[in-house]
């Protein structure tokens, strides 16, 4: 079965990939939604149907945040649902997921329950629409921007075919396949590695960063220090305080090797120094990473 889904999402990315390259937009600028694209005179009645229902799930979908029921999108899918996602990140590596009808919803609850997050969803043109007895075929593109507190997570234009089948008498999608290309992006997952110097026991580390349309690698170096008998991290002009039980708090100095707490960090390992660091990365990079993998670290 996985083996026949591979196969049918390799079909429909081919034929996606060529939608695309045909269509490809000059400017991420959308045009005509898709409920204000006009109606093609020679459409038959089930063409017109099938595009209605397609405009009540984009509808849907395009207010998920408002609604805040997955519900109301996924009832125009068929409980058995097959998706293929492919993703071209900023990096042009590309991506493939497939998934299920549990899956589009828990894509659809982390959209819900991501605090901050808005989205736009706007579909650019409808490129094909065709039926045949029972089988229905929809291909459009769309721009897409998602933010988080006003900043931009990831934006770019989609190239999406939907095949559908007319199950009781109600058109439902029983194919979603999507060719995503980014243009920019923000916040995602970033990479670490560490590098001690063994003479010191101090660390390096490189951490790179989604930065719109490419990715930025930074270097911080990680000084470990002794003040009134208290360990403290120094990172640049920025201390943080190493507590017994492994608390961190970011630093406020005062009087020349004095601090005060002003922000609980979290909870490291009280004797592992790459483990405090990986806190300190997190807190340093929230804007930034969604999560960070961190290559190296000790087992």
């Amino acid at each position: 079965m996985t083996k026949y889904l591979n196969t049918i999402c390799l079909l429909l990315f081919i034929t996606l990939a060529w939608a695309q390259n045909k269509n490809n937009p000059k400017s991420n600028t959308p045009t005509k939604s898709a409920t204000s694209a006009p109606t093609a005179p020679t459409e038959t009645p089930d063409e017109k149907a099938l595009r209605e229902e397609f405009e009540k799930f984009v509808k849907a979908y395009q207010t998920i945040l408002t609604h805040k029921d997955p519900k109301s999108v996924m009832r125009f899918m068929s409980p058995a649902l097959k998706s293929c996602f492919y993703t071209s990140g900023i990096t042009d590596k590309m991506k493939l997921i497939e998934g299920t009808l549990a899956d589009f919803e828990n894509h659809l609850l982390k959209l819900i329950r991501t605090e901050g997050m808005s989205m736009t969803y706007a579909v650019d043109k409808i490129l094909l629409i065709k039926t045949r007895e029972n089988t229905g075929n929809l291909v459009y593109t769309v721009n897409f921007e998602t933010r988080i507190n006003g900043a931009i997570w990831s934006k770019g234009f989609e190239t999406v075919m939907l095949i559908y089948r007319k199950i009781d008498g109600d058109w439902k999608i029983i194919h979603f396949t999507s060719l995503n290309i980014e243009d920019e992006k923000e916040k995602g997952v970033c990479q670490s590695e560490f590098y001690l110097a063994s003479e010191t026991g101090n660390y390096m580390t490189k951490t790179t960063i989604p930065s719109g349309r490419g990715y930025t690698t930074n270097v911080d170096n990680f000084a470990f220090t002794m003040a009134n008998q208290e360990r403290i991290i120094l990172v640049g002009d920025t201390a943080y305080k190493w507590k017994p039980l492994g608390e961190i708090w970011l630093q406020k100095e005062g009087k020349v090797g004095e601090y005060s707490d002003v922000l609980f960090i979290g909870k490291a390992h009280t004797l592992d120094k790459e483990d405090a660091i990986m806190l300190i990365l997190r807190n340093m990079y929230k804007d930034n990473c969604s999560e960070i993998k961190f290559l190296n670290k000790k087992q």
